[in-house]
């Protein structure tokens, strides 16, 4: 690991973005649970469409951070908005998921490439469920931010190996967790599919109670100025 920092060539930015990237990729989040919750009638698809609105999201961050958004990032007040912007938008999908419950159906389409209005809503939702998570900036205004600095000393090249590692490690987690979860549809009926959208419900809203309480004790710590 320590000739990635200290031998910054665009093989080990790229690898070493990939490595770190995962340690962001792994944990669980509001990212996760969408994807599952549409993996039933997205199949394979869901991992890789939310990881495209991510990543698009994550490509004007880059963009900004190298116009100098990086101190922004990293002041306490960028957390506390986000944190508690982030809970409300989560809780309002949550809502929207319990709500629909009663109409739902299982239909899955594993496989299809179409560009429809609905595949467009996942990658939507790739995009707001990455902006709702206030552990999602954090990420971005110390590791990312720090790996990205290294990356620069290479020139445009190093970023963009940065961000392309970056990327793919994203993609590499979510078509992985994606395939798991279509690999199980065959055993998925409206019944339990329903229920699965619950559960995911309830997790959205429960990380949206959680961003909203960490906001509110930043608050009462007085982390605003």
């Amino acid at each position: 690991m320590p000739d990635f920092f200290s031998n910054p060539t665009l093989p080990n930015l790229f690898l070493g973005s990939f490595i770190l990237g995962l340690s962001g990729a792994v944990a669980p989040g509001p990212v996760l649970v969408r994807t599952i919750a549409h993996v039933p009638r997205h199949g394979f698809l869901s991992g890789p469409l939310m990881i495209v609105g991510h990543s698009l999201l994550e490509l004007a961050l880059v963009a900004s951070i190298g116009l100098g958004m990086g101190t922004v990032l990293a002041h306490p007040a960028f957390f506390i908005a986000i944190a508690l912007i982030g809970g409300l938008v989560l809780f309002w999908m949550a809502v929207g998921m319990m709500r629909s419950l009663p109409t739902q159906t299982f239909q899955i389409t594993p496989g299809s490439a179409a560009i429809s209005e609905d595949t467009r809503g996942v990658v939507r939702d790739g995009i707001l469920t990455s902006l709702a998570n206030p552990y999602w900036s954090i990420w971005w205004a110390t590791i990312g931010l720090s790996y990205l600095a290294i990356a620069g000393t290479a020139g445009f090249a190093g970023v963009c190996a940065f961000y392309i590692g970056h990327t793919f490690s994203d993609f590499t987690w979510y078509a992985f967790v994606s395939s798991l979860a279509a690999a199980g549809s065959q055993f998925m009926t409206d019944r339990i599919y329903r229920g699965l959208m619950a559960v995911c419900a309830l997790a959205l809203g429960l990380f949206g109670a959680l961003f909203v309480a960490a906001a509110v004790q930043r608050m009462g710590d007085g982390w605003i100025f």
